[in-house]
């Protein structure tokens, strides 16, 4: 005798970590851990990264996480807070779009 259950297939993104708030594009999270980040090069409009890529935006890191999701995030100085998107991700005078098709991220403007 067999069991069936139907379950909805819902997508979600794992991030090991506690959802803080819930935006129009995206989320801010808080994850623990010793994975401190060094920003890497400074962030130009225009630019485009791919999964795993990152650069820095001031203090901040923001950074095209290697998930398979498309999902990347602007890392708050302390390497714990993070504000990430699937599709935009917008601080202030930042902005990041995801490219259509893609896993690339095009960053559309700068503080």
């Amino acid at each position: 005798m067999s069991s069936h259950r139907s379950q909805a297939s819902l997508p979600f993104v794992s991030l090991a970590c506690g959802v803080l708030a819930f935006t129009a594009v995206g989320y801010l999270a808080a994850c623990g851990g010793d994975d401190m980040m060094e920003p890497g090069d400074t962030c130009s409009v225009g630019q485009v990264l791919g999964p795993g890529q990152q650069c820095s935006v001031g203090e901040e890191t923001f950074e095209v996480v290697d998930d398979g999701l498309g999902l990347a995030c602007l890392i708050e100085p302390d390497g714990i807070s993070r504000l990430c998107g699937t599709h935009e991700v917008n601080k202030g005078d930042f902005s990041a779009s995801n490219i259509d098709d893609t896993m690339d991220w095009r960053i559309d403007s700068m503080p």
